[in-house]
């Protein structure tokens, strides 16, 4: 037996419904997920961040003791 009017109307009706429901949660989900990107992003530039200041204050520190050598020696008479 075919379909009525109504019943027409209230499959479209609830299709509609569906849709302009799992819209939202679809949005949601991809926000989340580039958001988490972000965060993942940031993380990995504070990591690479701290080893390049990490990396520095150790050449930092071997210059310094370079030149407190050279101090020595030019202080014992070298």
């Amino acid at each position: 037996m075919p379909k009525s009017d109504n019943e027409d109307a209230a499959d479209a009706c609830l299709v509609n419904l569906i849709k302009a429901i799992e819209k939202p949660k679809e949005e949601a989900k991809v926000k989340a997920e580039e958001e988490e990107k972000e965060r993942a992003k940031a993380e990995e530039e504070k990591k690479a961040n701290a080893e390049k200041e990490e990396k520095e204050h150790k050449s930092n520190g071997e210059v310094k003791e370079k030149k407190t050598a050279e101090e020595e020696v030019k202080e014992n008479g070298g």
